[in-house]
Formats: C-alpha cells, structure tokens, sequence
C-alpha cells in the first residue's frame, strides 16, 4: 500500500486594524493549505496592505496565474493576488487598493513571500504576491529597489512546491499577458477548463496556527481529521512513516466510500500525536476519530477495495 500511494504522487488607501495585529495568514489552495507569519516588524505597511486584502476576502477564489522557472529548469516563484475566478467562472482582476512604498530588507530566500511589482516601479506593489521557490536574493534583493518580504511559510511549504511542480502552459492568447506559465491541474486535456485552474479559495488572518487537518481556527480540535467540504484531510501511519493525505468522500450507489485523492500524499516533517493507521495486512484504514459537523465519529475502519482507484468502502465506526 505504502508503494501504492506513493505512486499516486507521480501520476491557495490603508485600513486601520488592531493593536493586536494577527500574526498569520492562511490559504486553502486547491492542493492544500499553506500559512505563512507576517513580518509586522519589518515591512509593516506591507504586512496591513495585505491583511486589508485578506479581510476584504479579495483573495478568495484567486488564480495562482505564474510558475515560473529559470531557464536551467529551477523552479523561480509561484505567483497570485491579481485574478479571481468568478461564480460564472469568468476570470476577472480584483479591486486594487493604492499603491504602497517599497519596504525591501528581508532577503528573498526560500520560503519566503513577497509582493510584486510592476517594473521598474517599486512602489507600484498593491495586490499581488508570490512564494520563493528558491534562493532569490541574488537579483530580487536589488531588482527594481528590491522585492519586499513581508511572510515567511511556516505550514505546508509542501503544498507550494506541489503546486510549482505542476504542468504550466501559456493562456496568453485567451487571458491576457499574466497568463503566460499559468499551473494547471493533471486533470488538463486539449482545451483547459475553470477546474484545470489552481485556486487559492479561501485566504484567513489568524493569531496562531490551526492544525492542517480541520477546516478553520474556530473548529473544534477534539479528532483526528474533520469532514471539509466533502473532504478529509488526515496524518496517516503507513510502516514506520507519516504521510498526509487527504480523502474526497463519495457514494458509490452500494455504500459510502471514500477516494485517496490523486497527488495529495506528501511525507510528514514530524510524527503528529495521533494519526489514521494503514494496515497493509488487512488492507484497512483505521481512523481514530472525525468530526463530521458537530458529531465526532470513532473507531472508523475503512476497507481497501479498488487499487487502481484507490477506494475505501466504509466497514465500521462507533456513532458518539
């Protein structure tokens, strides 16, 4: 099972605000969650400018529209804040607030998140930002005045690097001119769709950090995992290592089930305190506990019963 799921792999004017200003920000991105810490101490302007976007909800639903690379293949930056996807699904910028003065200083390193600008200009930034893939600094540090770093991604920098791995191809001729390496989803064909697209859907401002694994800050964090929009993200033990993955829940028309989705399983940095248990014997997902609304489940077995699709049928679980 381990060798399985690990194949799938190869198959997110200034206002005034509080006192107590919020020290992350997070997005959930069509491949997962990320978050990153502001840097209010240095590039403070920067870090409202931001936050006023966050809370305007002005990044929701926005398109990761650039994965660019060095002409060696390295991977560059990922890019996002200036496009969002509508209802209709009609691509579409946002509104911009006034531009900002350049508060360059913090280098430009892996990891790290700064605003861009247009060039030659570099007190043009206003919406949009982009992850260092890399090491940058040796040109964004003194390119156009410097790129002002504002965040640092502190939880899922493994989604960001799932996300510039992907496919990416020029939609110049239908989108316009920022559309030339936009990142689309495996599920591309001939002619790309609004779902082929990369999405930042939802972006929050916190005090601390949520655990990966349940919706938002303000859900209950008594269980492993928490039904998300049909979805499960969970840690899960599989030999001696700690993967997370996420399950899409489904009804087969015989019972429900649920689907490892493609592209989701990435290895854990550290060993979380509980965690799902994959037994390659039995072929059964044991997870401890979820919370689906406001009941918490236990004890759920999960049974393995279509590799190539990667489908659980669900076997047990104690009600609460």
């Amino acid at each position: 099972m381990k060798r399985l799921l690990a194949s799938v792999v190869v198959l997110a004017g200034l206002h005034s605000f509080p006192a107590q200003a919020q020290q992350y920000v997070c997005m959930e991105s069509t491949l997962g969650n990320f978050c990153m810490q502001l840097l209010h101490d240095k590039a403070p302007q920067t870090v409202r400018n931001f936050l006023n976007y966050v809370r305007d909800g002005d990044y929701d639903n926005t398109i990761v529209h650039r994965s660019e690379r060095y002409a060696n293949g390295q991977k560059f930056v990922i890019q996002s804040g200036g496009y969002k996807l509508t209802p209709e699904g009609v691509v579409s910028t946002i509104p911009e607030d006034p531009p900002i003065p350049n508060e360059a200083g913090v280098s430009n390193r892996r990891g790290t998140v700064a605003m861009a600008t247009l060039a030659g200009s570099p007190h043009s930034a206003t919406s949009q930002w982009f992850v260092n893939l890399g090491d940058n600094s040796g040109h964004l540090d003194y390119q156009n005045g410097g790129y002002t770093v504002f965040a640092e991604i502190v939880s899922g920098m493994e989604v960001v690097d799932a996300i510039a791995d992907l496919q990416r191809i020029n939609l110049r001729s239908t989108l316009g001119n920022a559309f030339t390496e936009v990142p689309v989803m495996p599920s591309f064909g001939a002619w790309v769709q609004t779902n082929d697209l990369v999405l930042i859907r939802r972006a929050y401002a916190l005090d601390k950090l949520p655990s990966p694994f349940h919706c938002r800050m303000d859900s209950p964090q008594d269980a492993v995992t928490e039904l998300c929009d049909n979805y499960f993200t969970l840690p899960v033990r599989i030999g001696d290592e700690y993967y997370s993955a996420q399950l899409q829940r489904d009804f087969d028309g015989v019972g429900l089930s649920a689907i490892v989705v493609r592209d989701s399983l990435r290895l854990l940095d550290s060993v979380p305190e509980h965690a799902a248990y994959y037994d390659a014997t039995t072929r059964t997902l044991q997870i401890p506990s979820a919370r689906v609304g406001d009941r918490v489940l236990r004890n759920i077995i999960w049974q393995l019963d279509d590799h190539g699709a990667l489908r659980f049928s669900l076997q047990s679980f104690t009600p609460p």
